[in-house]
């Protein structure tokens, strides 16, 4: 494409595919800056939702008219997010051209290069069982699934889920009754039920057969903690929980989490407190003591001057948690003017897709908002602006549960942690230790003495050798010793494992569960599965060593999110501890 000449005021170029017609449109007000103006026009020249899909805008940005280098920005309608993206181009410094000649932007509308949802399509289509005949769909009860929801997008995940018990699967046909009646794109639904596989298998053990039951739990002084925070005001409340050495996988307290909450809010009861319930460790704990999760969240709520929460957890213990708010409503703790106070606060408990991405906040709040649970960047601050545009606290559930008791005792309080200990003939179990129990205590508890090394919170967990586990459950000493401790699973490697092959495994999984989003991540485990993958064939090369260590140190240092800054953690770890097995293999090959 030539373009000669300069405009003498701020223009669009329009090229139109469809109606075969080329235009030069006057574009005084519209934004210079691309991430605005790439928003702006494609809702300006699509049609309609489904045809945001079909234009592209070419732009160049307001740094183009201070540099030489300037580059263009070519941007795609992302339906998986609901938003425009960009990507560059250009490095000859065309973008400062594109400024110079008083081009706004190059707008470019086709419909004509690919069936519409063609590959959406085809991704559920690869399971079979949700993906049914025409024959199996029933219109009228899609929309009786809309209707209990009230049409809210943000439910599309639930209403998925129902129509998979009620009719057996998805059908085409259901999709797109259920995209007219919440008015969702037909691509976003698709891209919702292809997650919903591994949904249906049940993630802690007998979750379903747990029945809530409040009367037991105030037998034994639930809810008491939460009576006395009624009597008092937020900041009290608020001081007191701070005083607890209360943490979960990061630097900053349960204390200091509400308090950078409570410091964003606003006007009364404009916040939300959220419960992350989607890992076993933590989706277990919820459906074994849900009541003491509602309590903490009512304790939390209290402090930050929230009135809604919302329990994000998988499909096992969904009903329980579910039965036991409805228990709460019923004897008076949820509602307006909970106990006769100036106070009320509802809870609803929302369905997680599961797997291992859905435990990064961000991405779980995408989850919660009817979206891909995709993850945002790290500089993105919840606690300012979160689930609704609100500021948001978001805690996991084995925090909220012990909300009461910090509470309660403050600086005294002796926070305990939940591991899922599994391996080296160990029975799989869930295990409740104080936090500054050892790894070293926590194998002598369970009796172990002939093993390896213990792998720390899950696929992104970092491999410790057995000499080295005098190490305490806190944040501080496990990042110190290259590990972290996550959603809490803990696994126990025999003799005879391959640490490299552990590893390998892991980064595998880890490549598959990316959302893609940034380029650190995604090219970056996929760079370290390939090392892997040669080293551990047999095909491992003089300098491999250091090249994944420098892959892997580039992946933590600049992935977007947390979930791409752990998964560098299990090379990074196991080259520290058990560099000596790479290089038997690749002195072997």
């Amino acid at each position: 494409l030539c373009i000669v000449g300069k405009a003498a005021e701020e223009i669009i170029i329009y090229i139109d595919a469809v109606q075969r017609k080329i235009t030069i449109e006057r574009a005084p007000l519209e934004s210079v800056d691309t991430h605005l103006l790439a928003e702006e026009l494609t809702e300006m020249y699509a049609d309609d939702e489904q045809d945001k899909r079909n234009i592209a805008v070419v732009s160049s940005g307001r740094g183009a008219e201070h540099a030489r280098m300037g580059v263009l920005n070519f941007s795609f309608w992302d339906w998986r997010r609901g938003a425009a993206r960009t990507k560059q181009a250009g490095r000859g410094g065309i973008g400062t051209v594109f400024r110079d000649k008083k081009i706004k932007a190059l707008v470019l509308k086709n419909n004509l290069l690919l069936r519409p949802w063609s590959i959406t399509e085809n991704k559920m289509a690869r399971d079979a069982s949700f993906y049914l005949s025409s024959d199996g769909t029933d219109r009228a009860q899609v929309d009786r699934i809309a209707e209990k929801y009230q049409r809210k997008r943000a439910f599309a995940l639930e209403m998925l889920n129902d129509i998979i018990e009620q009719q057996g699967g998805i059908t085409k046909e259901a999709i797109q009754q259920l995209s007219l009646r919440i008015n969702a794109t037909k691509g976003a639904l698709y891209h919702l039920a292809s997650m919903m596989k591994g949904m249906n298998e049940n993630q802690f053990k007998h979750a379903e057969e747990v029945k809530a039951d409040i009367k037991g739990y105030m037998k034994k002084g639930g809810y008491e903690h939460f009576k006395k925070a009624l009597t008092e005001d937020d900041s009290s409340v608020m001081q007191q929980i701070s005083k607890a050495p209360l943490y979960g996988a990061g630097k900053l307290s349960a204390g200091e989490k509400l308090q950078r909450c409570r410091s964003y809010r606003r006007e009364k009861g404009a916040a939300y407190v959220i419960c992350n319930a989607n890992s076993p460790v933590n989706g277990g704990l919820a459906a074994e003591n849900p009541h003491a999760v509602i309590e903490g969240m009512l304790i939390g709520g209290r402090a930050v001057g929230a009135a809604e929460g919302l329990i994000y957890i998988s499909k096992p213990g969904k009903a329980v948690v579910a039965q036991a708010a409805a228990q709460a409503k019923e004897e008076g703790w949820l509602g307006e003017n909970i106990q006769g106070k100036d106070f009320g606060f509802d809870i609803t408990v929302r369905l997680s897709r599961g797997g291992l991405q859905a435990d990064e906040t961000s991405a779980m709040l995408s989850s919660l908002a009817g979206k891909a649970p995709d993850s945002k960047s790290l500089y993105v601050d919840y606690y300012e602006k979160g689930f609704g545009d609100r500021p948001t606290i978001v805690l996991t559930a084995e925090l909220w549960a012990q909300i009461p008791g910090a509470f309660g005792e403050g600086a005294d309080y002796r926070p305990t942690r939940r591991l899922a200990v599994r391996g080296a003939g160990v029975k799989a179990q869930v295990m409740e230790v104080p936090v500054d129990t050892t790894l070293e205590g926590v194998v002598k508890k369970l009796g172990v003495t002939n093993f390896k090394a213990v792998q720390m919170g899950g696929p992104a967990g970092g491999f410790l050798p057995a000499d080295k586990l005098d190490v305490k459950l806190d944040y501080g000493s496990l990042k110190q010793a290259d590990a972290a401790l996550g959603a809490g699973e803990v696994c126990l490697l025999e003799e005879s494992d391959d640490i490299v092959d552990k590893v390998r495994e892991r980064i595998e999984y880890l490549a598959g569960e990316s959302c893609g989003k940034c380029t650190a991540c995604r090219e970056g485990l996929f760079a370290m599965k390939n090392i892997l993958d040669r080293i551990c064939n047999g095909n491992g090369q003089v300098g491999d060593i250091g090249l994944l260590r420098e892959v892997a140190e580039m992946v933590g240092a600049t992935s977007l999110c947390c979930f791409g800054k752990n998964a560098a953690i299990p090379v990074i770890s196991s080259l520290r501890y058990f560099k000596e097995q790479y290089e038997q293999r690749i002195k072997k090959a």
